[in-house]
């Protein structure tokens, strides 16, 4: 989860128009150098790369349903398993959380 919530946190729009990472690039372009927070990021361990995939896929902004998962497994043909499932609504959750504010460790 560390690699969603800094990516939750990065790409939040505090100002409703440049996210936090556009917000950084220009510093770093300004400076000349890398922004610390930028070379820190975490990566994405490889066996969750189809579920951060599929995430950003079906990512809308609320917490997909089940209904909706679903929905998007059957038109794609990507087979999803229950905890995979359970982890994009999670991401979803994460999201949201920080959109609005609020940090937890779900």
């Amino acid at each position: 989860m560390a690699y969603a919530q800094f990516q939750a946190e990065i790409e939040h729009r505090p100002d409703g128009k440049s996210s936090v990472r556009q917000q950084l690039e220009q510093i770093e372009k300004t400076k000349g150098e890398p922004h610390p927070v930028l070379v820190n990021e975490p990566e994405l361990p490889t066996e969750y790369l189809h579920v951060w995939t599929w995430f950003c896929d079906v990512f809308s902004g609320e917490v997909p349903t089940w209904h909706e998962l679903q929905a998007w497994s059957a038109l794609t043909g990507n087979i999803v398993l229950p905890r995979e499932f359970n982890l994009i609504r999670r991401l979803a959750r994460k999201f949201l959380e920080v959109e609005h504010g609020r940090h937890s460790n779900t």
